[in-house]
């Protein structure tokens, strides 16, 4: 005959909490770790993506033709340009003309390439600059620069309905 033992108060009956709770923080890790998939390791889905690795303007020398291109735009309250270039533009044309324009500002010579960004500045006509490279003629427009340089945090519907 087992005597079985009546339940007492304070008596804990069943496991540690403490092992309860280790044991579903291990739980819920393994399950991130082995089931999820880790983005890092897919490949890059679809033709918008980012590269995984910037291309750093300073360490290419780019030796391919510098496209045509039109500066189609200048947004004066953001020191903008806007430029437009043919749709088949590749990547390393687009550093070209960059590099281009890098040379251009070294050699006081920019100003015959692109509208000044600071005219009557006390630094230069150029002195802050930033540049928008568009492929399509539909986005290559001031509007399209002011939306980018805004930025998707801004607030509303501006941005997704501008671009």
């Amino acid at each position: 005959m087992s005597q079985e033992e009546e339940p007492t108060e304070g008596r804990r009956v069943g496991i540690h909490p403490l092992i309860v709770v280790f044991g579903v923080i291990f739980g819920l890790w393994l399950f991130i770790t082995l089931i999820i998939p880790k983005s890092k390791n897919l490949p890059n889905q679809g033709p918008g993506t980012t590269p995984k690795t910037p291309v750093g303007l300073h360490n290419i020398v780019s030796t391919d033709l510098i496209p045509s291109y039109e500066a189609t735009g200048t947004v004066t309250d953001m020191k903008a340009i806007t430029i437009l270039v043919p749709p088949a533009t590749t990547d390393s044309q687009v550093v070209a003309l960059l590099q281009h324009f890098q040379k251009a500002r070294l050699e006081n010579a920019l100003d015959t390439l692109l509208p000044p960004t600071t005219p009557g500045d006390k630094l230069g006509e150029f002195a802050i600059a930033d540049i928008y490279i568009f492929s399509e003629a539909q986005y290559g427009v001031p509007e399209s620069a002011k939306a980018l340089g805004r930025g998707a945090h801004a607030p509303g519907e501006f941005y997704p309905s501008s671009i």
